[in-house]
């Protein structure tokens, strides 16, 4: 249980002790007694439901942190080998003396997008660089207690530029009207994809085929598949 005591005359006396994984730890600079109590008390409301991080656990290296991660990495040799010739080329080098808890976002997106021409490697290296450091960082984030609160290499979705055969597909399907066809006594059927009730012509009202009408165009519809 969280209590809070009175250390000295400043005009941050309080410091409170609060109960965390392992023992009992305890943070100062607390202007009054009731200040104290209530960021300890939400400090161990955040240890019970899994989400507190060590506010000094962040503080070692990003090279002391990969070097406790790769010892409990259990792949296969070629990844083993892949893993340490980007670490040790894109990302030791950038990173290696940073502390584990100081990364940005920001930062992580600027490396990735200098790499190309600052290592003269293609934009997919440098994909894979970030997409290893994102591994690492999310492991460091998932850890019991977490050791960092996020994974900053996280990509945002929906960002970046489109190249090769997501570009093409993107091309290829802008625009196009796709139908959905069907089996009735009379001939075939369809409707526009993604409805059940909207027919793609106007005649002969009589339901049929999951909503879509029965017409003498639905040949007609059909051939735009």
């Amino acid at each position: 249980m969280a209590y809070a005591e009175k250390r000295g005359k400043g005009p941050r006396p309080w410091r409170i002790k609060y109960t965390i994984p392992g023992g009992e730890t305890s943070q100062s600079g607390f202007e009054t007694k009731q200040a104290a109590l209530a960021w300890g008390l939400d400090q161990e409301a955040k240890v019970r439901a899994g989400t507190w991080t060590d506010p000094g656990a962040g503080a070692i290296t990003i090279s002391e942190w990969i070097d406790r991660w790769q010892a409990m990495q259990d792949v296969g040799l070629s990844t083993v080998a892949n893993r340490e010739y980007r670490i040790r080329r894109f990302i030791l080098p950038y990173w290696g003396t940073r502390q584990l808890n100081s990364l940005t976002g920001e930062e992580i997106a600027v490396w990735e997008h200098r790499l190309p021409a600052t290592e003269e490697v293609s934009r997919s290296t440098a994909k894979d660089a970030r997409s290893l450091l994102h591994t690492i960082l999310g492991d460091a984030a998932a850890a019991k207690p977490p050791l960092i609160p996020f994974n900053p290499a996280v990509r945002p979705r929906n960002r970046g530029r489109r190249t090769g055969r997501k570009l093409d597909q993107a091309r290829r399907g802008r625009g196009r009207r796709r139908w959905r066809c069907c089996s009735w006594p009379s001939g075939p059927h369809c409707w526009r994809a993604g409805t059940t009730s909207s027919p793609c012509w106007s005649r002969s009202a009589t339901p049929g085929c999951g909503g879509a009408r029965r017409s003498a165009w639905s040949a007609i519809c059909c051939s735009r598949l």
